[in-house]
């Protein structure tokens, strides 16, 4: 009996440890994202709170960042085929399996498969079979070259453009991304410009509504919101349909129509990024919606600041897509600045309007969506309220100064 027990316990004992071993390779397996392959020099890769200098091959994982010195370069063999060169001085993390953030540095990218690489100023979407390079100076300059194939870029405030094989872009922080020009006859007319950008701000509004009324519980009527947001977006493809006046509207069957096809359609027909940049983003916030269980998991925020309110179940959301969502939603963020700013500047005299300013910061609460918000808007102020409410953020968050 007592083998019997003994045994039995070592089989359990076995068994477990082999789960365990499972369960860890398995996971391995799951955040392997390509190989390291140092081509000169030692090369730093940060895993965690650990930092592990190594010259020779090793495997990558998500959320790995690799550094290289000012004589190092290596290769990364990712999972897809795809292998890019990090030349010296530069650094980049592993977002997933095909994507990389450069924070600085140059790669030079060869591509089986689409990979994607995120900066600050956007995102870069290769093709199939592209041969492209993206560089990252210490001044945010970003340069991008596709000498194989197109690419897509996507610029954090300015829309989207096609790269060329053998053209080549040159993005400054103050610059904008501009695409080719639109011939005159197709260009839309201030009208129809306006009527797209007053649809834009009701399908906004109405989706933030449904998130408000979903997370009430009011289920039903939540979903009409959402239905009603979706058709006024579709709608968007009939100003296109209209006379440059209004005045003469061919009606197109929206049934036909997906949520994906608008963008196409009015980036054929209009050069303003910004309103692009919208109707991507809003895009992008419907592809959220339908992945996400409803009611949401967050609070609404109830301050009576309805601007900050609304941005703040913009930025819940946001937190709930990849990280290539939350960049083409960003620019959504700064309507509520613009909003809350107006309303500041319909007070006719200038102690009124900082009398509101206290009134309204008052009541938001000592958060890092607060502080975010309130620092959208102190960018857009006079100078003279901007110093008012630069004192105001101060003190309202210098308690909180470390967790922001």
């Amino acid at each position: 009996l007592w083998r019997y027990r003994f045994s039995f316990a070592f089989s359990m004992f076995f068994l477990v440890g082999a789960l365990g071993f499972l369960q860890s390779s398995l996971r391995h397996q799951q955040l392997l994202a390509g190989e390291l392959i140092p081509q000169k020099g030692a090369i730093e890769v940060i895993r965690g709170d650990k930092s592990i200098l190594t010259d020779e091959p090793m495997d990558l994982l998500v959320g790995d960042i690799i550094k290289t010195g000012l004589h190092g370069e290596t290769k990364i063999n990712m999972p897809n085929q795809s292998v890019s060169l990090a030349k010296n001085k530069t650094q980049f993390r592993i977002a997933n399996k095909t994507t990389f953030f450069l924070e600085k540095g140059h790669l030079s990218n060869q591509t089986e498969k689409p990979i994607k690489v995120i900066t600050d100023r956007g995102f870069i979407k290769s093709q199939p079979d592209s041969d492209f390079d993206i560089i990252v100076s210490l001044s945010g300059e970003t340069s991008i070259l596709p000498r194989k194939n197109t690419l897509e870029i996507f610029d954090l405030w300015d829309g989207q453009l096609l790269l060329h094989e053998g053209e080549k872009v040159n993005l400054r922080s103050d610059t904008r991304l501009e695409d080719i020009e639109i011939p005159e006859d197709l260009k839309l007319s201030n009208t129809q410009k306006q009527a797209l950008q007053s649809k834009l701000i009701i399908v906004r509004s109405k989706l933030l509504t449904g998130v408000i009324k979903s997370n009430a519980g009011q289920g039903r009527t939540a979903q009409k919101d959402f239905q009603s947001a979706q058709k006024t977006f579709l709608s968007l493809a009939q100003v296109l349909n209209t006379s440059r006046s209004l005045a003469i509207a061919r009606r197109i069957n929206l049934d036909n129509l997906k949520i994906k096809d608008i963008y196409p359609l009015i980036a054929l027909r209009v050069d303003n990024t910004t309103l692009l940049s919208e109707v991507k983003a809003l895009e992008t916030l419907f592809v959220i919606l339908s992945q996400t269980n409803h009611p949401f998991g967050f609070e609404v925020s109830t301050t009576g600041v309805e601007s900050f309110d609304r941005y703040f179940i913009l930025t819940k959301l946001m937190e709930m897509g990849t990280l290539e969502q939350q960049i083409l939603i960003k620019p959504l963020l700064k309507n509520y600045a613009i909003n809350f700013l107006r309303m500041v500047q319909n007070k006719p005299i200038l102690l009124e309007q900082i009398a509101f300013l206290n009134q309204e910061v008052n009541k938001l609460p000592k958060t890092t969506e607060a502080h975010d918000f309130l620092i959208l808007i102190e960018a857009r102020l006079s100078p003279t309220i901007a110093s008012i409410l630069r004192q105001k953020i101060d003190a309202k968050f210098r308690e909180n100064t470390s967790r922001i």
